[in-house]
């Protein structure tokens, strides 16, 4: 019996996704993996309605189109101006919001607890978009290990580390920062990525306290 574990993995799939498309402008090898035909059909499935340019473009345009990305998230994220920083303390702090702030040191002092220990190479804040996605895929991930295992207490434990991490950190500014996103956006990719953001976390914070915690 799967007891839950399957369902554990297409989450942590869907927020490794979304950390990858929000974690830096795409690099070359990302662009050309997610244009493979069996990755637009996850893409699809995920619920990002990707435009005929981006399907279908053949390898001649890939180096146009990685520009025209890179520029929106560019424009989306780092500015010059109306950007949107993608980190929490920024985006949860009014007009006091600042890099570095509050979220950012209670994400920390919540990864540490976890037992999260992220690559040495990932510059990002703690409270970056992409860390705090990735950082829910990981307990996704050991949540779906525990339910092989049997192992109540660690479903339980991950199980509970993914609510609170959802009610005290991404579910608070995540799906109106993905509407941002979509609303801004100049590319149908980076509109689709703000809508799959806004739309998964908000049914994982309708849908997760309902979930079984145990094997």
């Amino acid at each position: 019996m799967d007891n839950g574990s399957n369902s554990a993995k297409l989450r942590a799939g869907v927020y490794d996704l979304l950390a990858t498309l929000f974690r830096e402008p795409l690099p070359a090898a990302t662009l050309r993996s997610l244009r493979d035909p069996t990755m637009l059909q996850g893409l699809t499935e995920a619920g990002m309605m990707l435009d005929e340019a981006f399907c279908n473009g053949d390898s001649g345009d890939e180096a146009r189109l990685r520009e025209d990305l890179a520029v929106d998230y560019t424009q989306l994220f780092h500015g010059p101006r109306n950007h949107h920083p993608p980190y929490e303390s920024v985006q949860t702090g009014g007009e006091e919001g600042e890099l570095n702030g509050h979220a950012t040191r209670e994400a920390r002092q919540f990864f540490d607890t976890a037992g999260l220990v992220f690559d040495d190479q990932c510059s990002e804040l703690p409270d970056h978009l992409s860390v705090e996605l990735a950082c829910m895929a990981e307990l996704a991930k050991r949540e779906a290990a525990g339910r092989e295992m049997g192992d109540a207490e660690q479903v339980e434990r991950r199980v509970e580390e993914q609510r609170t991490f959802l009610d005290r950190h991404l579910g608070r500014w995540a799906p109106a920062f993905g509407r941002i996103v979509a609303d801004r956006a100049e590319t149908n990719f980076y509109r689709q990525a703000g809508r799959l953001l806004a739309g998964f976390v908000e049914t994982e914070m309708t849908n997760f306290p309902a979930r079984e915690s145990v094997v």
